[in-house]
């Protein structure tokens, strides 16, 4: 009996040293990154309307200041991220669409549909759909493998628009900001390896995203 209680202690010390003596895990760094609304093309003014947690090796790009972002086919703000090798990568865009008239926005699925079209070859059984409401936005995530551009590619994306009631809410302020009633969509595309090794990083973003102004209490 005492030489199964001397072995099982000798066990338990020999785990505890080798553990002690491995590298603790590197906590990645993250912060909130602020990202602006569109000019309006008669000015390069454009203020900062969002803010999203990010980690610090995200490489950041954003428009030049002397140039419009009015045309919504351009990016507000870009991320990229590539490993070691610079072989494997992946690219975030953010793009916001204004709304002049609510009969002219185009809907999630319409946004979806737009992006299944980009692929070559679409893997059917990769497709993920997902209804979502967060922040005062509602809509659609959209997940998918295939070929772009004759590589195999994934994409993982959201298709964004604000809540009727806080849209309502804010078009009865005197003052409303129009960009604060824009749709958003946020698309990340690389390497599908690469792109599930940073998955967590890449839906903790999308989830942290939100206007930096307080939506207007519904009650």
């Amino acid at each position: 009996m005492k030489k199964n209680f001397k072995l099982l202690s000798l066990t338990f010390l020999l785990i505890f040293l080798i553990s002690s003596c491995q590298e603790p895990k590197k906590i990645k760094e993250k912060h909130w990154q602020f990202i602006s609304a569109r000019d309006n093309g008669l000015s390069f003014d454009r203020p900062f309307v969002y803010r999203a947690i990010a980690p610090t090796n995200w490489i950041r790009k954003n428009p030049k200041n002397d140039e419009s972002i009015q045309d919504t086919r351009k990016a507000n703000c870009e991320f990229y991220l590539l490993n070691e090798e610079k072989e494997k990568g992946m690219r975030l865009t953010i793009h916001t669409f204004p709304i002049q008239n609510l009969q002219l926005s185009i809907s999630n699925e319409a946004q979806i549909a737009r992006w299944k079209q980009q692929f070559s070859y679409l893997n059917p059984l990769s497709i993920k759909v997902t209804s979502l409401s967060r922040g005062g936005f509602n809509g659609l995530a959209f997940e998918a493998e295939g070929i772009i551009d004759d590589k195999q590619t994934m994409v993982i994306a959201w298709s964004m628009k604000l809540a009727p009631l806080y849209s309502h809410l804010l078009q009865q302020t005197r003052e409303v900001k129009q960009e604060l009633l824009a749709d958003y969509t946020i698309k990340v595309v690389g390497d599908p390896e690469f792109m599930k090794t940073n998955r967590l990083d890449i839906i903790e973003f999308a989830k942290s995203f939100e206007l930096i102004e307080e939506l207007p209490n519904p009650l």
